[in-house]
């Protein structure tokens, strides 16, 4: 399975990124903090939290890297 089947950013810059484009979408009095837009965006992305998109972010990425070697 690639990550595009999986629906995840390839790296983990990617959905921190996602999370500082969120945070700056919003309007001015709905304030959340960047760690509370990365549970957002893990949510976005199916899984229940941010430790969880990003183990799997991680672990995808070891994978494709050692299929590459």
């Amino acid at each position: 399975m690639t990550d595009q089947n999986l629906g995840l950013p390839a790296t983990t810059d990617i959905a921190k990124a996602q999370a500082k484009r969120l945070r700056s979408a919003l309007p001015t009095n709905l304030n959340i903090g960047h760690s509370q837009a990365l549970e957002l965006i893990a949510r976005v992305h199916g899984e229940q939290s941010w430790g969880r998109l990003n183990s799997l972010i991680s672990t995808s990425a070891k994978v494709g890297s050692a299929a590459t070697d």
